[in-house]
């Protein structure tokens, strides 16, 4: 490692494991990532090494509607300390009857009920908080008609989605699962870089 290498190593403990001077990236075994100054030069940081990625399944069509940033919360009866990265899974159970605000949505995309994907991640968002919902907390139409916000289950929030060109097909599961290396790249070969 060179000099540069050093300085992250120092400022992240120990856990630089490369260091590319060409493409100016250093890997860590860390979640931390973004661009950081060092001596004016700037070195962007990845996280390929030791990255946690979780995925929850949901069933359609509430699975598309969060996967093109219609719907920005989930409702769980049960609630996580996770936060970071969220693979959006659509699991192979589509429910046809649904309200006519999913409906609409779900017209909006161009799509029907039908077509909907399932069996595989559709897109990655980041989980920023989860909290448990009184009747203060009620989020507005239309987010309120995509989830059961009764009081006493959680809302877990999410933000900046990044929707695939198409599904990565992975078998569901219940609650949260750990996505491996392997699905971290059937995800960037959709051209969606996360990192």
């Amino acid at each position: 490692m060179d000099y540069y290498a050093n300085l992250f190593n120092e400022q992240f403990t120990g856990k630089v494991k490369e260091f590319n001077k060409a493409d100016s990236m250093v890997v860590l075994d860390t979640v931390d990532c973004g661009e950081v100054i060092v001596h004016g030069k700037c070195l962007r940081v990845t996280h390929r090494a030791g990255i946690v990625i979780k995925a929850l399944s949901l069933w359609q069509p509430w699975a598309s509607l969060m996967a093109h940033d219609l719907k920005h919360n989930e409702t769980r009866s049960w609630s996580t300390d996770y936060r970071g990265y969220l693979a959006i899974h659509a699991s192979k159970k589509i429910v046809t009857d649904v309200n006519k605000e999913c409906l609409a949505a779900i017209e909006k995309l161009g799509l029907t009920i039908e077509d909907l994907p399932t069996g595989g991640i559709l897109a990655v968002r980041k989980l920023i908080n989860c909290v448990k919902i009184t009747p203060g907390n009620i989020p507005d139409e239309p987010e309120r008609s995509y989830g059961d916000y009764t009081a006493g289950r959680y809302m877990w929030k999410t933000k900046d989605v990044k929707l695939l060109k198409g599904i990565v097909p992975v078998p569901g599961r219940q609650k949260l699962f750990n996505i491996d290396s392997d699905i971290i790249n059937a995800i960037e070969s959709h051209g969606r870089e996360l990192f």
